[in-house]
């Protein structure tokens, strides 16, 4: 929790700082897909969850800011082998995996100068890095791993524009790629994001 205040502290900063500019601010509620390490520790689908962004506007066309959020995966296993590195345990478990992505993104709108249309595509990418807490219960026991992870977010879009005085309407499709470090494996999933822009 930490890391996302010290992201509100930051954001206050950018709108003060770059007040002559354009600011608007995102809240998503992010659908998450495990793919790759992560579909092995957690195959489910997350529903828990929740994303902010504060994003300064250059023009009609670009927009960077940043992004924080936070991912939570669970499964259970009846009868499983846990190994880590040479001790294997068998029994139930339940798997957690809490993944705080921290990120530096741009985008790029796909709109004709002086527009009005309500609807507006837009592809974007983020940089930076991403916390990733893995977790296994055995009764009363907890094998924990973390890492921080750097991260690259590709992403695809559409905006939809109400007016400038009401809030509007924002989904996206975002791919969320974590490399090896000692600690972890490279962890990535799939991100359905819906949400609504203040501008």
């Amino acid at each position: 929790m930490k890391y996302m205040l010290l992201i509100v502290v930051f954001s206050g900063f950018v709108v003060q700082s770059n007040a002559q500019k354009s600011v608007n601010f995102i809240a998503s509620y992010p659908i998450s897909f495990p793919m790759g390490n992560t579909s092995d520790y957690v195959g489910k689908t997350s529903f828990r969850g929740i994303s902010f962004e504060v994003n300064l506007v250059q023009d009609e066309h670009v927009e960077y800011g940043l992004e924080t959020s936070w991912h939570v995966f669970y499964g259970e296993e009846s009868s499983k082998v846990y190994t880590d590195e040479t001790v294997s345990i068998k029994g139930a478990q339940f798997r957690y995996i809490n993944a705080v992505p921290l990120l530096a993104q741009g985008r790029w709108f796909f709109r004709e100068e002086k527009s009005d249309k309500k609807f507006t595509p837009f592809a974007g990418a983020g940089i930076g890095t991403i916390y990733v807490n893995q977790a296994t219960d055995f009764g009363l026991y907890r094998i924990t791993k973390e890492a921080w992870q750097f991260a690259l977010r590709p992403e695809i879009g559409l905006l939809f524009k109400n007016s400038n005085s009401v809030p509007g309407g924002f989904v996206s499709v975002r791919y969320y790629a974590g490399f090896d470090t000692d600690d972890l494996d490279a962890q990535s999933y799939l991100s359905l994001n819906i949400g609504i822009r203040f501008n």
